[in-house]
């Protein structure tokens, strides 16, 4: 986990989202909004597992008026990918699933 400022970029597919830099230069994306975008509500049991990801270190204020540095996950491009294949595969389920429903009431 480091530190790292983020700012908020207006993207294509995402609008607007929050955006880091990895140690390597990459660029990182809030993993929250993206799932959110893309339609996965339970991203938490995907990024970090399965989906590689990036805690940074980002400073909020809390309620008190205190600086602590919060652990957000990003992710990068390879994880966009994966978000976006386990949206097909949940739809391929979806579909199949309602499919044999409607085969049993033939």
């Amino acid at each position: 986990m480091y530190e790292q400022k983020q700012k908020v970029v207006n993207h294509p597919l995402f609008g607007e989202i929050q955006v880091s830099q990895g140690e390597k230069g990459n660029t990182l994306y809030r993993a929250a909004t993206v799932a959110e975008r893309i339609g996965i509500s339970d991203y938490k049991s995907y990024v970090g597992k399965t989906i590689k990801s990036y805690s940074i270190k980002i400073p909020k204020v809390n309620g008190l008026g205190y600086t602590t540095k919060m652990p957000i996950k990003f992710v990068d491009e390879d994880g966009i990918r994966s978000m976006l294949l386990i949206v097909c595969e949940q739809k391929i389920h979806r579909a199949m699933k309602d499919y044999k429903t409607q085969l049993t009431k033939l």
